[in-house]
């Protein structure tokens, strides 16, 4: 072979400049094709690991019940009682009471994560001070069940720097995933309070949001008490979901207070609510909590809330109702994905027969949940 033969077979086995050009650009058309299919794979995955996060949740509050003569757990009037009848609250005060540096086994009165992992068999802290119910916060907040993946990476600090958990020295801890539907955990304001709750403390912790003027915010009927076989039509009850336990739109915050009102950190009165911290939607075009608009960015809140618990769907700041979407079980076990909105309808996150103050224009309601689930009705309504 001559050496111009050689140079020539060297030559056609080459790439010239263009070639390897349009190449490198196929390549990135293929990439760009596939990376949003590749991503709402991923998305997917996530929503399917995180329903069956909330199913195995439900799993663990059904074997609590059958453990407890039918009692749920995460009430202050069931599994954190004691906080209540023995804490700083009781009157008249007890000697050695509960605080927020000795409370052992739970973390809130409204803590359903500790009583649910210890019936699953799932390990944890379990000691009384400070320091032990940070490490168990933080260790049931970063297990498997009660972690949605898409929450990853997510964190929160304390509303009051004076009252942190005392994490490693610290005071920010993992977000909190899920959230119970806190008014399946009252008692209905009728009804007898446990000796050392008082007439104060009594509302919006163990028995129905009653204000002392007498004003209804929510309140279970009178033949209620928080067991599972007290829950009618539970296939339309949500029990847990998606939540975000503490924003309206700021920074995540958490209350250590072993007996916060509300459902502490554990807890929220579910989307309905302007005043929930646990599903707000305020800042959603249509809900009219302010000026009839949906609330704008500020210093203090500048992003919208939904980020932080409807994580299923566009997960986009100020997008249209129901374009974010979150997931929630129910009473029964199964478990649904739901647009914002859509999970909004108050009688999805209270007892049958439970009365609610909707009237429209309200603070309470954001009005595109009046408009689709409550009009034309006002006032005072019982839920179906």
């Amino acid at each position: 072979m001559t050496h111009r033969s050689r140079r020539h077979i060297r030559a056609a086995a080459g790439f010239t400049l263009v070639e390897l050009l349009v190449v490198i650009g196929i390549i990135a058309l293929l990439i760009s094709i596939l990376l949003p299919s590749l991503n709402k794979a991923r998305q997917a995955a996530y929503t399917i690991k995180c329903s069956s996060n909330l199913r195995s949740i439900m799993q663990g509050m059904q074997l609590y019940a059958a453990q407890n003569n039918g009692w749920i757990a995460g009430s202050a009037a069931t599994s954190g009682l004691h906080f209540m009848t023995q804490g700083t609250f009781a009157v008249p005060a007890v000697p050695n009471p509960f605080s927020d540096t000795n409370a052992p086994e739970i973390t809130t009165a409204n803590d359903w994560q500790a009583p649910i992992a210890r019936v699953l068999g799932i390990p944890f802290e379990k000691g009384a001070t400070l320091q032990q119910r940070s490490l168990r916060f933080v260790q049931l907040e970063t297990t498997g069940y009660f972690s949605c993946p898409n929450n990853a990476d997510v964190l929160m600090n304390t509303f009051s720097v004076s009252a942190p958990l005392d994490y490693q020295g610290g005071s920010v801890v993992p977000y909190a995933s899920y959230n119970m539907a806190f008014i399946f955990t009252l008692l209905p304001s009728t009804a007898s309070r446990a000796p050392g709750v008082s007439t104060t403390s009594a509302p919006n912790r163990t028995h129905g949001n009653i204000t002392t003027a007498g004003v209804v915010a929510y309140d279970p009927p009178p033949t209620y008490i928080p067991k599972i076989s007290k829950i009618a039509n539970s296939q339309v009850k949500i029990s847990f979901a998606d939540g975000s336990r503490s924003t309206r739109g700021e920074v995540p915050t958490y209350d250590r207070s072993i007996s916060g009102s509300g459902g502490s950190m554990f807890a929220d009165q579910g989307s309905w609510s302007l005043q929930t911290r646990g599903f707000y939607r305020g800042q959603c075009p249509g809900t009219g909590s302010s000026g009839g608009q949906a609330a704008a960015p500020s210093a203090s809140a500048p992003s919208d809330a939904r980020i932080y618990w409807a994580r299923h769907g566009v997960r986009v700041p100020f997008a249209k109702a129901d374009a974010m979407r979150f997931n929630a079980a129910f009473w029964d076990g199964h478990v649904e994905t739901l647009g914002d909105l859509e999970g909004s309808n108050p009688s999805l996150w209270a007892p049958t027969g439970t009365r609610m103050e909707v009237t429209p224009g309200n603070t309470a309601i954001a009005k595109d949940t009046y408009d689709k689930f409550i009009s034309p009705r006002t006032g005072t309504q019982v839920m179906n």
